[in-house]
């Protein structure tokens, strides 16, 4: 994943009078770019989730098969339920993401609060972190033995607090509610600046400025087609053409015709 945003996506999403959507997704990104928690609400809402953000129901949000199962699987435990505590495994879907852990826990309110926190596994950890945290499991549950089974299960635990302990040893980060409203107060004002001035430029600085050096857990964010270098997609002087870099790393040549030329875009 990036820094900046694909300008088509996060303007069309300012202008379309969504600055909310773009806050809540710029500070998705600073969240799991910096490896901080990335805090969410849902809420159960005529027996189904609605996203206070999107102002839509889970079901009707574009998502890939994955997401629509858990989706479901969420739903479900929800409106059974009037407390609980599940986990959702998130496999990366190729090696420019991270693996995001998310923990969901449901309120009094009737409101589901979510914390992801995205951390570097190997696929052989997030299998032996799945089927520990499925050891805890309230329903019977099968090992799972591959990451799609991985990506595919709804973990409800029931001892809560053994499980929060070992999802902070995993990603050995901290829940900060407070750091958290910072972040995205910094992002709703990014938004909101962005919708006022249209200046993409001012925009794709503020990104870079707040954002950090890990990879995020979705393709589909706004943002994630530069780094820290700028932008990943590079045009070879010799051959024209488009090299895609490898997050945080420069080219030395032209992943296509090899020339060395390509170097000194950088």
């Amino acid at each position: 994943m990036s820094k900046e945003f694909q300008l088509s996506v996060i303007s069309n999403a300012v202008a379309g009078n969504v600055t909310r959507v773009a806050a809540a997704e710029m500070a998705t990104v600073f969240s799991e770019s910096n490896h901080k928690p990335d805090i969410y609400l849902y809420k159960i809402k005529g027996g189904r989730l609605w996203s206070p953000v999107y102002k839509m129901y889970l079901d009707q949000l574009q998502t890939g098969i994955a997401d629509r199962i858990i989706i479901q699987q969420m739903r479900s435990w929800a409106i059974n339920n009037s407390e609980g505590m599940a986990v959702w495994v998130s496999p990366p879907n190729n090696k420019d993401l991270e693996c995001k852990i998310t923990t969901s826990t449901i309120l009094k309110e009737k409101f589901v609060n979510n914390v992801g926190r995205n951390v570097d596994l190997s696929d052989k950890q997030i299998l032996e972190v799945a089927n520990l945290l499925i050891a805890y499991s309230i329903n019977p549950l099968d090992e799972v033995k591959n990451l799609q089974e991985v990506s595919e299960k709804l973990i409800v635990v029931k001892d809560k607090q053994e499980v929060a302990n070992i999802i902070e040893r995993v990603t050995s980060q901290n829940e900060d509610w407070g750091e958290y409203k910072i972040t995205l107060g910094r992002a709703a004002q990014m938004a909101r600046n962005y919708k006022k001035s249209g200046s993409s430029i001012k925009l794709q600085e503020g990104i870079r400025a707040n954002m950090g050096d890990h990879r995020l857990s979705c393709p589909t964010k706004p943002c994630h087609s530069v780094d820290r270098y700028g932008s990943r997609e590079v045009s070879c002087p010799a051959c024209g053409a488009i090299n895609t870099r490898p997050f945080n790393q420069l080219l030395s040549r032209c992943q296509y015709c090899g020339s060395d030329k390509i170097a000194c875009k950088h």
